[in-house]
């Protein structure tokens, strides 16, 4: 959560704004004390840290500052694995003095303020998180691991509580902090000596125990249910009715085996499993839709996001209260800004035009007015001078990538460096925010003026709700290579007919992946064969979708950043080209078979650890150029798809490359598509030469230089693409009375023109993959007996994401 935080100017500042209490309500008067309430923490700064937290824990108990409140200390150990399997220990929190727990653990579900204590180490600041000077996140080691710890609390809480922010006290010896945490990132007080000055802590105290949930940050739309209440009897009794239930196995269906209305096991079984942990709490959630609402019950979320700031999306197997059946509800914090379409609109969109194979939406709406109020406090802490216009009125287009892009220079200092955890997909934005790296405007280029200022390091976000009627499974649970094909072909032709301009939508989905494509049983009745459950595919999440423009229309930024998930981004987009194009969707439904095919299908690859260093190293490393603070494509990803065209692994054993094979149709398939993309960037690489370097292509013309032959073949060979001019440049020779030579991207053949050409339209890939899957040659059991190739213990050798901080006065 690298540049998340900004700035209070003062404790009181910070609690009138966010903690106010209403003047039209009737308080009663915080009460004053005829001693000191902190004086046993005088000499907090030579104690020990346990020590401060036991004192500071009796004050506020015993003296009762915080009234009808009780802070607990929680750091004793951890909940149970099955409600936080990272085993994290908060120091304190304060909790409902009837449900205040005493057994030393965290209680992540029933924290309403969380509090984390920090050796004072006799005044020094080694262990606060932040700094009061200039700099406000210090970079020494000690401190930078006490925000993360704070960070991943916040996290924790968020995670297991419905939430629009959370309050946090931090207490660092004799001094304390305030920080209130949202989506976007947080907010933090000055350091202020309690024992000196002990009226702001004690404020603190007094508004937090005579606020209500809503200003303390707990979403009003999301009422807990409790044990024994008919809601909670009623996710029980649902979750236990098999009456109904069918099986969600591809097989022919005999006559009158469906019931009119009926469940899939499967969907059942998730809805068991999110209400079979006591340590996770049951919600009733309202849904806003139009000038109605809806009710939904669920437990435990199916999915979760990762990471305290961004969209923190959620999806649960909701019970839908009025219809009786059971859906999926998404809950996420989207992008809240301009020209930015609410999923659910989109979803609409794509169902009045009868597009097969998208979700079909029940209802969505934003909850309430709540958003987040972070990047517009550092709006209000960063002003513009009056003189200076807003960044956000001119936005500088990108310079694409071309072969002067790839010198030495701007080479040399990126290193491939992951994050630690192999499969954690995670959007670009998350990535770039955690990380503190620079990035470009989502669709820069235009005159136009967007909504907000680019130099804000924070993202706007508003709290929405979207529920879908189908329940799909995750593509991981594919049974084998056939089923894998046609699943992806679904999707592929579902992005096809929302991009034609005669269904009236013409969009790009722009986050093609595998947690976007998913599994959904579907009847599939035929007059001959009679009925069937086939597993087609979904292609979900169309949030980040965006119309198709003219070539030469003036793009719009729409929000401040790219959008996308990293793995399956294309080459080109992750060099440094934002505006998305047909060839970059169809890249990354490849990307995420190949991924797919190599994690889950046997193949030649002999063990589980070189599965995975091939996953890591292709989709989730990554360059970086440090000069301008960027982080670009990986290199085999590069490699693969740009420069070889095959599909290659590094053989240790052998020292070279070799070919990744499946002994099945899957190998022809990836093999010739990948072929397709060498092409297209050779084509691409050569017509960004030529406008990148005029005067030496005129002077070509004129010699006529004749063409390469064709490089197309049963293997793409390993990719050429610089040959050296003849032709002197104009600087002449240098001291050594040598002459520059020119680096000269060889032209394309016809025939490479040609099947390059083959990604920028949807036909040939559909073609390509439904001849695929009509093959006989596929097996039924090409899928590995492991399951998952990936070792479950296995972590990448290579360190997270890296971050440029600021240097320090």
């Amino acid at each position: 959560m690298a540049k998340c935080f900004v700035r209070s100017d003062s404790v009181g500042e910070f609690l009138d704004e966010f903690l106010p209490l209403r003047s039209d309500l009737s308080h009663p008067q915080r009460p004053m004390h005829e001693h000191h309430p902190f004086a046993e923490l005088q000499n907090a700064e030579k104690m020990v840290e346990a020590e401060v937290a036991d004192r500071f824990i009796t004050a506020v108990n015993q003296l009762n500052l915080a009234p009808e409140l009780a802070m607990r200390s929680c750091e004793n150990k951890a909940d149970p694995k099955n409600a936080d399997e990272t085993g994290q220990k908060i120091d304190a929190a304060f909790f409902h003095a009837e449900e205040a727990p005493d057994d030393g653990r965290p209680h992540w579900a029933l924290q309403l303020v969380s509090g984390e204590f920090k050796n004072g180490a006799r005044g020094t600041n080694m262990n606060d998180p932040f700094g009061d000077g200039k700099v406000l996140e210090p970079q020494a080691k000690t401190r930078q691991k006490a925000r993360g710890q704070i960070t991943t609390y916040a996290e924790k809480v968020f995670a297991h509580q419905h939430r629009v922010c959370l309050f946090m006290l931090i207490v660092i010896g004799r001094r304390f902090r305030l920080i209130r945490w949202d989506r976007a990132g947080a907010i933090v007080t000055p350091s202020v000596d309690y024992f000196r000055n002990p009226e702001p802590l004690l404020d603190f105290l007094w508004r937090i125990s005579h606020l209500d949930h809503a200003a303390l940050g707990i979403d009003n739309s999301a009422t807990r249910i409790p044990v024994g209440s008919d809601d909670w009897k009623l996710m029980d009794e649902v979750a236990a009715d098999t009456t109904l239930d069918v099986s969600h196995e591809e097989r022919q269906i005999e006559d009158g085996e469906l019931p009119e209305t009926y469940t899939w096991t499967y969907v059942r079984e998730m809805f068991l499993a999110s209400i079979s942990e006591p340590e996770w709490p049951r919600y009733k959630l309202r849904v806003n839709d139009g000038a109605s609402t809806r009710d939904y019950l669920v437990g435990k979320p199916a999915f979760q996001a990762a990471g305290m700031r961004g969209r923190g999306t959620r999806g649960y197997v909701a019970f839908d209260t009025h219809d009786k059946r059971f859906v999926w509800l998404k809950d996420a914090w989207r992008a809240a800004y301009d020209l930015i379409d609410k999923e659910g609109d989109i979803l609409q969109r794509l169902n009045d035009a009868e597009i097969k194979n998208v979700p079909t939406l029940v209802c969505h709406g934003d909850v309430d007015e709540q958003a987040t109020v972070t990047a517009e406090w550092w709006e209000s802490k960063n002003p513009l001078p009056a003189d200076k216009p807003s960044p956000a009125t001119s936005i500088p287009a990108r310079s694409k990538r071309s072969a002067s892009s790839s010198s030495p220079q701007h080479r040399r200092s990126k290193v491939p460096q992951r994050r630690a955890a192999l499969g954690t997909k995670r959007k670009l934005e998350d990535h770039l925010e955690e990380a503190g790296t620079k990035d470009r405007a989502d669709d820069n280029g235009g005159s136009h003026t967007p909504s907000f200022r680019l130099d804000c390091p924070m993202r706007r976000h508003k709290h929405y709700r979207l529920v879908i009627a189908e329940v799909c499974m995750p593509l991981k649970l594919f049974k084998n290579g056939r089923q894998l094909v046609c699943i992806v072909t679904d999707c592929v032709t579902a992005h096809y007919q929302a991009t034609k301009e005669e269904n009236g939508i013409q969009i790009f989905h722009r986050d093609i992946s595998d947690g976007n494509i998913l599994i959904y049983p579907t009847v599939i009745s035929d007059s001959q064969k009679g009925s069937s459950v086939v597993w087609k595919g979904i292609l979900a999440d169309w949030e980040m979708s965006k119309p198709i423009t003219a070539p030469n229309a003036p793009a719009v930024a729409r929000q401040p950043e790219r959008t996308g998930t990293w793995q399956f981004m294309s080459v080109s987009l992750l060099s440094g080209r934002t505006d998305v194009r047909v060839p970059d969707e169809l890249e990354s439904f490849l990307l995420v078979l190949i991924y797919y095919a190599v994690r889950y299908l046997k193949s030649d690859i002999p063990s589980g650890h070189d599965v995975a260093t091939f996953l890591d190293e292709c989709f989730d490393c990554y360059t970086v150029n440090a000069t301008a603070k960027e982080i670009l494509c990986g290199e085999r990803k590069e490699s693969i798809i740009e420069e070889h065209g095959q599909l290659l692994r590094f053989c240790p054993n052998k020292n070279r490359r070799v070919h990744i094979l499946f002994s099945s149709p899957m190998d022809k398939l990836i093999r010739e598509i990948l072929q397709w993309f060498w092409c297209h960037y050779k084509v691409v690489a050569y017509e960004e030469w030529r406008r990148a370097n005029p005067s030496l292509v005129r002077l070509m013309d004129r010699e006529q230089t004749p063409a390469p032959t064709s490089h197309l073949s049963s293997h793409a060979p390993s990719s050429s693409k610089l040959q050296i001019s003849d032709t002197p440049t104009s600087q002449g020779s240098n001291d050594y009375g040598a002459e520059p030579y020119r680096l000269i991207v060889p032209a394309p053949t016809e025939a490479e023109k040609e099947a390059g050409s083959r990604v920028s339209v949807h036909s040939f890939m559909i073609t390509k993959l439904m001849k695929a899957s009509q093959s006989r040659a596929w097996k039924t059991e090409d899928r590995d007996i492991r399951g998952d190739r990936v070792p479950k213990k296995w972590r990448s050798p290579h360190d997270p994401i890296p971050s440029f901080p600021e240097p320090e006065d």
